[in-house]
């Protein structure tokens, strides 16, 4: 990747932050810390990987994209918005009663939502019978046309792509349908993200065993399954080029002269860090800790931290995060002080 294309994802990244901060603490909601954990993903997702069509949500041809972890919803919306499926404004009326934006991703409410996200690990399930619906349309020919080639018709194919979180891959449901998605070679251009979030010291150290032990179980079932850093866009690149590469059951590269997504599914997964960049969500000791929604003060102090760090900039310690003084405020707050959308 070279150093403009990572800038460009590293300031995005940046701004697509800040909109998350600003859309909880306006909702006074606790939601920041997974979302935060998942904005590299995604920028990295929709702004290098998915095919989308933000003035034509509903196009047949697009991309699908599955947040099984509705959670991370914040960060989902930010991304979508900066893509253009909806104004900007609609961030900041986030879960309120009647609002486009509600606390779990809604399909028939917002526009670019694929899929709702609901109990732990159903999104695998959701991916995977789109998976089988695109694979039946294209057999019926409703991506191809005269004159086609093979390898023209597969570009045309949409792909699916379903990001859980780490935790969700402890429901019975997940390897249900990790078992039946290798049952057919037509099912290759499966693609599953796992994002997989740590707090610090030992509990990164547990993750990372944990990873490791689901990774290999997904090599059991057949699939093709790597590792990589959710917060590295050179990292989420060679990821994806390694899951995009087919493969047979036995290793053997494939091509897809007719048109077909042979091979193996994939699943990448993802270190990543709650909270990343605002070093009051990084630093906190474990899950379990309280988390209170994002006060005024805590909101400048959120954004002046983003603002030093830029994008990929080194983490600032709490010290540096503290707030400075009364006078600094944002545009999502009025010259009274008072919020506005309360």
């Amino acid at each position: 990747m070279d150093d403009r294309c990572r800038h460009f994802l590293e300031e995005t990244a940046l701004e697509i932050r800040k909109d998350v901060v600003r859309m909880v603490s306006l909702a006074r909601s606790e939601r920041s810390a997974l979302a935060l954990s998942l904005v590299d993903i995604l920028v990295y997702l929709y702004w290098k990987v998915l095919r989308t069509f933000p003035a034509d949500p509903g196009n047949p041809l697009r991309d699908r994209f599955v947040l099984s972890d509705g959670l991370g919803g914040p960060a989902l919306y930010a991304v979508l918005a900066a893509k253009g499926f909806f104004s900007r404004d609609e961030l900041w009326s986030f879960s309120r009663l009647g609002a486009v934006l509600q606390g779990m991703p809604s399909p028939g409410r917002t526009p670019g939502v694929d899929a709702p996200g609901g109990p732990p690990g159903q999104g695998l399930g959701i991916a995977l019978g789109m998976v089988m619906a695109l694979g039946k349309r294209r057999r019926g020919g409703a991506f191809s046309a005269s004159g086609m080639s093979g390898e023209e018709t597969a570009s045309c194919v949409p792909a699916v792509f379903c990001c859980m979180n780490l935790e969700e891959l402890r429901e019975g449901c997940v390897w249900d349908a990790a078992r039946v998605a290798v049952r057919d070679d037509a099912l290759g251009g499966f693609r599953v993200l796992v994002n997989s979030p740590g707090w610090n010291g030992k509990t990164e150290t547990c993750r990372d065993e944990e990873m490791e032990r689901f990774a290999s179980r997904f090599r059991d079932l057949g699939w093709k399954a790597t590792v990589g850093d959710g917060h590295d866009f050179a990292s989420l690149e060679e990821g994806f080029a390694a899951l995009s590469a087919p493969e047979r059951k036995d290793g053997t590269a494939v091509s897809s002269e007719q048109g077909e997504p042979c091979g193996v599914p994939g699943v990448l997964f993802l270190r990543t860090r709650y909270g990343k960049g605002v070093s009051t969500e990084e630093n906190r000791n474990a899950a379990s800790e309280e988390r209170p929604f994002f006060s005024r003060p805590r909101l400048d102090s959120a954004l002046r931290e983003l603002e030093r760090r830029g994008g990929g900039g080194t983490p600032a310690s709490p010290e540096e995060s503290a707030p400075e003084d009364a006078s600094f405020r944002r545009d999502i707050f009025n010259s009274s002080g008072k919020e506005e959308f309360l």
